[in-house]
């Protein structure tokens, strides 16, 4: 189900641990993450009120838009670290994005289709900025800011 962002799911700690869990078990406020001011700032202009989305299990989305483009926040929460780990490497492999360094334990360039994908424990947080003024060289730099913003809530 869409909703506002004011409208605030509780937000839990999704970094990872030892033991298997079931999707359903967290919650994670993808607008709670970044502020529309930071998004603005970063992207160089206004957004609108961003938008949650938690309407499938384990995966949350915030959509930002702007008059010159707009941006999604979408973070995946798997069972357990193995099952993330085991994904971001088909991303890796069979999506054919590139390793790069970045934040979390694990960080790929998912361009030209989007633009970073960062693995933290048992969470995938993907960033795809869809500027009409940047390069995809810019996208990647603010996306990767932002990326590093985010994992360090997530600790």
């Amino acid at each position: 189900m869409s909703q506002s962002a004011s409208a605030t799911p509780p937000t839990v700690d999704v970094s990872g641990g030892s033991s298997t869990v079931a999707l359903g078990d967290a919650t994670v406020n993808t607008c709670d993450l970044l502020t529309p001011e930071e998004v603005a700032v970063a992207i160089g202009e206004p957004t609108e009120d961003p938008v949650f989305d938690d309407s499938l299990e384990g995966f949350f989305t915030c959509s930002y838009e702007g008059a010159g483009g707009n941006m999604m926040v979408d973070i995946t929460v798997y069972p357990d670290v193995e099952t993330a780990k085991g994904v971001f490497a088909v991303g890796i492999d069979m999506g054919g994005n590139e390793r790069i360094e970045g934040p979390g334990d694990e960080a790929m360039s998912t361009q030209p289709t989007g633009d970073i994908t960062v693995r933290v424990g048992r969470t995938e947080i993907d960033i795809d900025l869809f500027s009409n003024s940047m390069s995809l060289e810019e996208e990647l730099l603010v996306t990767k800011d932002l990326a590093a913003r985010i994992v360090a809530q997530l600790g």
